[in-house]
C-alpha cells in the first residue's frame, strides 16, 4: 500500500480503506493531543507571564484622598469607562485629577 493514498480513494478494497480509516484516524487522534498540550503550555506560561507583570506593578487600589500622587491611573479602581475617558484627557496619574 502506498503512503498517500486516503480512504476516501476509488479503487481501493474494504479491506484497504478499513486500514487507511484506522490509521488517519490515529493521525487526527495524535494531531489533537499535540495541539491540546500546546495550548495548555501556551496558557501556563502566559498565565505565569500575567502573575510576574501584576505582581511587579503592585495592587489595584481605590481611589481615595490618602493615596500618594504618583499612583497611575491604571492601578486606581475605575471602571473602564472611566480608565478610557481619563486616557483620553491624557491624565495618567491621580495628582492630575485632584487639580481639575
Amino acid at each position: 500500500m502506498i503512503d498517500d493514498k486516503k480512504s476516501t480513494d476509488s479503487g481501493l478494497s474494504a479491506a484497504e480503506r478499513k486500514t487507511l480509516r484506522g490509521h488517519e484516524a490515529q493521525e487526527a487522534i495524535a494531531d489533537h493531543e499535540y495541539a491540546h498540550k500546546a495550548f495548555h503550555e501556551s496558557r501556563e506560561r502566559l498565565r505565569e507571564e500575567r502573575m510576574v507583570r501584576e505582581a511587579t506593578r503592585g495592587p489595584i487600589v481605590a481611589p481615595t484622598p490618602e493615596l500618594p500622587d504618583d499612583i497611575p491611573i491604571e492601578r486606581a479602581l475605575f471602571s473602564t469607562k472611566i480608565q478610557n475617558a481619563l486616557r483620553a484627557a491624557d491624565l495618567r496619574k491621580l495628582a492630575l485629577l485632584c487639580l481639575l
